[in-house]
């Protein structure tokens, strides 16, 4: 485990996936910094209602070199050459890194913490681009390889410009990968929808997350990586990821059995907290229908009945389970509070034990 994350696994920290609301990204990221304030965890929005180009997809190929892409009926399309819509995505990510560097990197003194960028990785890319002819990338051995390659070779120039960026905090590399589990299964359609694509070994897709966390760690970065439910923690070993994030397990312990391994191997971990969404709903008196310690016992128990020490719940962070994406600016500011009570709670949990 890195130095960075190190510091970072002192204290347990709310953060929040990159998908959010609004288009204007200064105003946005002044928001995270004000309302997500130290010890908390702050991220490179990725703002959707901007354009056509302001999604992951367009956000994450912007990153590969040599590989481009163009917007097709059926969805985004790796080309070779960049068009229209790849040289708009760049141009956007440069303007968004631009940002940073205006909103965090100017602040001359507090929080110095982890500054979070999210792209999609490279095993879900390669499910959700297409080639082409309209299939998707995740079809052809070569493809998949070159996507994997051009990322992790990416990475090498554009990590060390978002460390610029933000006046040389600690960055962490979030790779998300919500269709890994539906790759290795087998479960992904054709572009005709008739058939599923031919299962990639797990292995294979292992060995491309090893790849582009590599390179992302030569450039100091740490890296983490953003799983499906269900998806089994302990086939990840410390060379694919510095932190696993996963949905929080239901209340039964046993279902938290992987974690618990996962976690006295050393590996550290992020839970997604589907509650944590209902901060928007309100009761007709205006009062949260979330409660607080029903969330940290929602954790807590199932940890302790397990046998883990109590100490190690400052090792966690804690998110909401999807972005924020449709929520107003007012539902925002509730989820992000009750994140910060819920990494709170945790953390006095485990400076109390």
């Amino acid at each position: 485990m890195t130095d960075t994350l190190e510091r970072e696994t002192q204290q347990t920290r709310a953060t929040v996936l990159a998908q959010l609301p609004g288009t204007d990204m200064v105003e946005t990221l002044t928001v995270l910094r004000g309302e997500l304030g130290a010890p908390h965890r702050s991220v490179l929005p990725i703002l959707t209602n901007r354009s056509d180009t302001a999604g992951t997809a367009p956000r994450t190929v912007s990153v590969l070199t040599e590989l481009w892409c163009d917007l097709q009926p059926h969805g985004w399309r790796l080309t070779r050459h960049p068009g229209k819509e790849s040289r708009a995505a760049e141009s956007l990510l440069a303007s968004d890194v631009n940002a940073l560097a205006d909103v965090v990197g100017a602040e001359s003194t507090g929080d110095r913490g982890p500054v979070t960028v999210e792209i999609t990785g490279p095993v879900t890319l390669a499910a959700e681009l297409h080639l082409h002819n309209g299939e998707r990338v995740l079809q052809d051995h070569g493809a998949r390889r070159d996507v994997t390659a051009a990322m992790a070779d990416g990475l090498t120039a554009w990590l060390p410009s978002v460390a610029a960026a933000v006046d040389g905090r600690p960055v962490v590399l979030r790779l998300n990968e919500p269709q890994f589990t539906r790759v290795v299964q087998g479960q992904v359609p054709t572009a005709s929808g008739y058939r599923t694509l031919r299962a990639v070994p797990r292995p294979e897709a292992l060995q491309s997350l090893r790849a582009v966390t590599e390179a992302a760690r030569q450039m100091g970065a740490t890296v983490e990586i953003v799983f499906p439910m269900g998806e089994d923690p302990r086939t990840v070993d410390h060379d694919v990821a510095d932190r696993l994030v996963v949905e929080r397990p239901g209340p039964d312990p046993w279902v938290w059995e992987p974690l618990a391994a996962s976690v006295e191997s050393g590996m550290a971990l992020g839970l997604l907290v589907p509650e944590l969404l209902h901060a928007a709903a309100q009761d007709h008196r205006g009062r949260a229908r979330v409660r607080t310690g029903e969330l940290v016992r929602s954790i807590t128990g199932p940890w302790h009945s397990l046998g883990l020490p109590s100490a190690q719940l400052d090792q966690l962070t804690v998110a909401p389970s999807v972005g924020l994406t449709d929520c107003s600016p007012a539902q925002v500011r509730r989820t992000l509070k009750l994140s910060m009570d819920l990494a709170h709670g945790l953390h006095q949990t485990a400076v109390e034990a």
